[in-house]
């Protein structure tokens, strides 16, 4: 399975973030508005993504609960925007719906790490970043690149995130 390096944290200041990333020399890539479905599984988590106007994505990933710089091993499964609907027909039937995440996201690129700056609805704002570890570049490289990002943007420890949106969500009720 592919291999993420991540780390997330809540964002109080989304200008001042764009702005050190600006600054860096990262990229602005896209503005996003996704919709996450998380369906109840056995292991790891499952979601389907859907962005207007473009094919759907099932995702499935496994990656440990940690505030700290983690692997997340994922498979990204691309679904016609066509079949999106019947899919999520489907699974909701057979696994049923965990939580339904909206956000619009901000995607920026820094060398090899992803860097998204993520409004989520009723949970407020968040960065992610994800540092993917490709063939020949080694993990230990890729952990560098994305705790270098991580000490370039406005946050603090105590504002990292363990889970994912959608555990955030199911803790709110």
């Amino acid at each position: 399975m592919p291999t993420n390096i991540e780390l997330k944290s809540r964002l109080d200041d989304m200008d001042a973030a764009e702005n050190a990333l600006r600054v860096a020399g990262a990229r602005f890539e896209a503005t996003l508005v996704q919709t996450d479905t998380y369906f109840h599984v056995p292991i790891g988590r499952l979601k389907l993504r859907q962005v207007p106007g473009r094919p759907a994505e099932l995702i499935g990933y496994h990656r440990a609960d940690d505030a700290n710089l983690r692997d997340s091993h994922y498979q990204v499964t691309p679904i016609a925007e066509a079949d999106a609907p019947g899919l999520l027909a489907s699974l909701g039937a057979t696994l049923r719906v965990r939580v339904v995440v909206d956000k619009t996201r901000k995607l920026w690129m820094y060398q090899t790490v992803r860097i998204h700056l993520d409004d989520v609805r009723n949970l407020g704002t968040f960065v992610e970043i994800e540092s993917l570890v490709l063939p020949g570049l080694q993990h230990y490289k890729a952990a560098t690149i994305a705790r270098h990002v991580w000490e370039l943007l406005p946050v603090r420890p105590d504002q990292r995130v363990t889970g994912s949106y959608s555990d955030l969500f199911v803790a709110t009720k």
